[in-house]
């Protein structure tokens, strides 16, 4: 391990910085060739280039060009680290918001990495004696400025990158909860992980650029190495999501608000009463994937009036007004054949896709368990 801390170029850190350039190529082939792939993984697939081509460059500077070191080569990296985390908002956009995902909005961002790129070449004819022993001329000199310039600039874009993500996630988070009456497989929870691993980028890159500490680098390889086998865990098995920026019946918001000037038998009383007399004769909730937009079909309504009035009619969303109506059910089937009932059976019947989520609403209603209930039933 001695030997490791005191030279990450030793053979076990040759071994920890290939493992993350072939990792990063291998699971973008694997991505690519993938015929079941969806957008979202194609652009995982860039994200594992990029990073992979950056870390090669980076590697290729520092082994071989150490004696000759070139501003602008050891900005490179930085270059690409910019690069990857627009490629990251993309990808974040394709599972989330694929329809903002629009040609202009993607040369839009084109210009950030040409700039960095620019930054990286004027950081180059700046001149390289630095005095160390003088703190106060060191801080003055022109390519120690222009450093400390360079890594607040990069750490300001990862900001604005983070922000934007969260603020995107929440927003599909709540999209989700208004529109389905499912969560499995399209909450994206996962997806905090995923943000989480680029933030442990963007602060690994940051410590690789002010510090050349080797056992620094080779902590650093090993969390590259976990992060990037953990990204490629979670994208390579991640299904299309909804869209959030459209609703389901292909009408824009702002169309939509248009139509909220409705007819007077279509009052806000008037669709929660059809909507009840709905659920409780013809029960759509035993339909597992029940949308937001096949009851508003039904009602003959859009979908941003008939969420409003779930919200405040009834005081909560889409997603929990269905599960109520499927967890009563439930407790109706109890009641009924409470011996031979089996709760694997049960909350399928019920409507509900989790076991989980069929749990919580059940303990939610009755202050126990399906099989406490069934035995105190007897």
């Amino acid at each position: 391990m001695t030997a490791i801390v005191d030279s990450y170029y030793g053979d076990s850190g040759l071994m920890l910085y290939w493992t993350c350039i072939v990792s990063c190529f291998g699971f973008a082939y694997a991505l690519l060739i993938n015929k079941s792939r969806t957008p979202p993984q194609i652009w995982l697939a860039v994200i594992f280039i990029v990073m992979g081509v950056g870390m090669s460059v980076t590697f290729s500077h520092e082994r071989y060009g150490a004696d000759d070191r070139n501003e602008m080569m050891n900005s490179l990296n930085h270059v690409f680290n910019a690069a990857m985390g627009i490629i990251v908002l993309f990808y974040m956009m394709s599972l989330m918001r694929p329809e903002k995902l629009t040609r202009r909005y993607i040369l839009s961002f084109c210009a950030v990495p040409f700039l960095f790129l620019l930054l990286a070449f004027c950081s180059s004819m700046l001149p390289r004696t630095v005095d160390w022993s003088n703190l106060a001329d060191y801080f003055r000199h022109p390519l120690v400025v222009f450093r400390i310039f360079f890594g607040v600039l990069l750490i300001c874009f990862h900001f604005y990158l983070a922000f934007t993500l969260f603020s995107m996630y929440f927003s599909h988070k709540r999209f989700i909860s208004e529109s389905y009456s499912w969560s499995e497989g399209i909450h994206l929870r996962w997806i905090l992980w995923v943000i989480v691993i680029f933030c442990i980028f963007a602060v690994m890159d940051m410590v690789w650029y002010f510090n050349y500490s080797g056992s620094k680098k080779v902590y650093v390889l090993v969390l590259w190495i976990v992060a990037i086998w953990t990204l490629f865990a979670l994208g390579f098995r991640q299904k299309k999501m909804p869209e959030t920026g459209q609703s389901d019946n292909g009408v824009e918001p702002e169309e939509e608000d248009k139509c909220d000037s409705v007819r007077p038998e279509d009052s806000q009383h008037k669709i929660k009463e059809k909507l009840l007399a709905y659920f409780e004769k013809e029960m759509p909730f035993l339909n597992s994937e029940l949308s937001l937009l096949d009851v508003a079909e039904h009602l003959n309504t859009n979908i941003t009036y008939l969420s409003r009035v779930i919200n405040k009619e009834f005081n909560m969303n889409f997603y929990t007004f269905v599960n109520r109506f499927r967890t009563d059910y439930a407790v109706r089937l109890i009641d009924k054949d409470r011996n031979n009932l089996k709760i694997d059976i049960l909350y399928r019947q019920a409507g509900f896709k989790s076991k989980s989520v069929f749990y919580k609403y059940f303990r939610d209603k009755t202050r126990q368990t399906p099989q406490e209930y069934k035995a105190g039933r007897r």
